[in-house]
């Protein structure tokens, strides 16, 4: 499950829904990992700053905000939004990027489409 709060810059990720009890790690700058405290299992992600830090440094994070239960934004803002970010590419070419770049292919080169023109 996916959860993003727009008001305060969070997303939530769950890998075994909301209702898994959890306490909160310091991972990266604004990455925080939810880890079960009795039995120290990682059951999900925390990201602060999402779209102000996580967005900008690695801005294929931003798909996760077209599969979140969003509050304080719409689909609309949301896809606005990211069609304005820097290096944003369109949807089919960030897959195809992707696909390419997936190393169990075992393509010899890192792939780069460059920015959309859509």
């Amino acid at each position: 499950m996916l959860s993003n709060d727009r008001p305060s810059d969070t997303i939530l990720i769950f890998l075994f829904g909301r209702d898994r009890r959890s306490v909160v790690v310091g991972h990266t700058d604004y990455t925080f990992l939810l880890v079960d405290p009795g039995t120290n299992e990682f059951v999900g992600l925390q990201i602060e700053d999402f779209l102000a830090c996580a967005v900008k440094d690695d801005p294929r994070l931003a798909r996760l905000l077209e599969y979140a239960e969003l509050r304080g934004t719409t689909r609309a803002e949301v896809r606005q939004e990211r069609s304005h970010q820097p290096g944003a590419i369109s949807p089919r070419d960030e897959l195809v990027q992707d696909v390419l770049n997936d190393p169990r292919l075992g393509l010899p080169m890192h792939v780069s489409l460059g920015q959309s023109q859509s």
